[in-house]
């Protein structure tokens, strides 16, 4: 699909927020009204515009975030292991 620069600005707008009214929108976008109404549709109908969704703030709503966090380390160890095996002096101890 071929945009415009008008189209880009008005899909750049759209990103960062749907709730502009199409007067808003056209002026970002540098088209008349009737245009950013059309392309929008466009955009809808050709599926460039999948859907509106309202991004909500999790700690507003008095969700917290844990993270747990698991590492396999296996060929590290394996390689540390042989590495000191080899290397005697290496080894806790032995100095």
């Amino acid at each position: 699909m071929n945009l415009s620069r008008a189209d880009s600005r008005l899909l750049d707008a759209l990103q960062r927020d749907v709730t502009p009214s199409q007067t808003e929108l056209a002026d970002l976008a540098g088209m008349s009204r009737t245009s950013c109404w059309r392309r929008i549709r466009e955009f809808e109908e050709s599926g460039v515009i999948e859907r509106q969704v309202a991004l909500l703030n999790p700690r507003k709503l008095g969700f917290q975030i844990h993270v747990m966090l698991a590492v396999a380390m296996v060929t590290l160890v394996t390689a540390l292991y042989v590495y000191l095996r080899l290397r005697p002096s290496m080894r806790a101890g032995s100095v």
